[in-house]
């Protein structure tokens, strides 16, 4: 039960790291169609999560507190745009993966006519 607990802990900080790192891969990568929105939407997602981790540790801290309406409220104020912020990435992602297998089509395509070429 303490390793689930310490995964739990662990992982979400896991999740940030290995979205840097998949930030680090994409922006490696040559010019393709598509590329720019699937960095907008993984800084978006790393936004998101960033921001997240950074509410859940400041809003569950040891002790309970109890909060008062104007704090209760900018709280929800605070997750309701985390979320609208999330559905914008996923927007963005849907757009990049779109983006990037049009790409990808018209890249194969060209490598197939020149191949064919190369044969005759």
């Amino acid at each position: 039960m303490e390793a689930v607990k310490y995964l739990y802990q662990v992982s979400p900080w896991l999740l940030l790291c290995l979205e840097c790192a998949a930030l680090v891969v994409v922006i490696s990568w040559p010019m393709v169609k598509g590329k720019s929105w699937l960095v907008a939407s993984l800084l978006v997602f790393f936004l998101v999560d960033l921001c997240t981790q950074l509410l859940s540790s400041s809003a569950t801290p040891s002790e309970p507190v109890l909060m008062g309406p104007d704090e209760y409220q900018q709280l929800w104020n605070d997750w309701f745009q985390l979320s609208c912020l999330a559905m914008v990435g996923k927007v963005l992602f849907v757009i990049a993966v779109f983006q990037l297998g049009s790409g990808l089509k018209r890249f194969v395509s060209i490598l197939s006519t020149d191949s064919d070429a190369r044969r005759i």
